[in-house]
């Protein structure tokens, strides 16, 4: 059994072949979490929608038998949230986060909970780590990557002569991919798990990870700020379960974002 496992959407795909055909974007608003959580839901944006952010969740594995040994759950490609999402910052309304703090999230959603508004934001913005695309090809059978660098000579390629058909190798895939990076603060997710379920420190398990793609865009309601609109879960995680149970444990994480070169012809 793996210690996770991962997804990629169908509305990732969805956005992927439109960016790549001239078919162009249909929206379909319904499968936002702008249409979820009622935020800004039908607007539409400017371009093909980029993955910008992450988002957690607590309900990414289970128990399955008496020694308490988790599992992760198999993610659908059908999903379109986590199965259990928690914000990563959950404030009374009389006291929202600065300008400056609002910078680093999105989905800011109003709730209530225990006869209190709160502001929720429920994602969080992916630092970018490289500064440009990367190429490269990596061999299948070793994991082995070769980072590429186009060269305008194979506008005339050559095809390779081969001695025999069969050894030719065909187990390699190219890609192209940034790198990002995540961080999961202690502090955001007691601040959630505090707000939503009385401090049961039992739910300061984080087995959902989620990517997100989206539009950053002015918009007014309370307040003028930065907004994710038409935004879609690209990839969903599970995993078992990691402990966030104290102030002091925060976990940082790369990500790649990736295009592999799969084509079917």
């Amino acid at each position: 059994m793996l210690p996770f496992y991962i997804t990629k959407s169908l509305l990732a795909i969805k956005n992927e072949i439109s960016n790549l055909t001239p078919i162009g974007e249909t929206y379909d608003h319904n499968t936002t979490l702008n249409h979820k959580y009622d935020l800004f839901k039908n607007i539409s944006p400017e371009g093909i929608p980029k993955i910008r952010y992450y988002g957690i969740g607590i309900n990414g594995c289970r128990y399955v038998d008496e020694h308490n040994s988790l599992v992760p759950y198999v993610p659908k490609i059908t999903d379109m949230d986590l199965y259990t999402p928690i914000p990563f910052r959950c404030v009374p309304v009389s006291n929202d986060l600065s300008a400056a703090e609002r910078t680093l999230y999105r989905m800011r959603v109003m709730q209530t909970f225990g006869g209190i508004d709160y502001f929720c934001y429920y994602l969080k913005v992916i630092t970018i780590s490289t500064p440009d695309i990367v190429l490269a090809e990596t061999d299948l059978t070793t994991g082995d990557e070769t980072i590429l660098v186009l060269d305008n000579s194979n506008l005339y390629p050559i095809p390779d002569e081969l001695v025999v058909v069969d050894s030719l190798d065909v187990n390699k895939e190219g890609s192209a991919y940034v790198e990002g990076i995540l961080t999961i603060m202690g502090f955001e997710v007691l601040e959630a798990i505090n707000v939503i379920y009385e401090g049961d420190l039992t739910k300061a398990q984080i087995s959902e990870i989620g990517l997100y793609s989206g539009e950053d865009k002015e918009v007014t309601s309370d307040i003028t700020y930065t907004e994710s609109i038409y935004t879609q879960l690209n990839v969903h995680k599970c995993m078992i379960a990691e402990d966030f149970s104290s102030q002091s444990i925060n976990r940082t994480s790369n990500v790649r974002l990736l295009s592999s070169a799969n084509f079917i012809i």
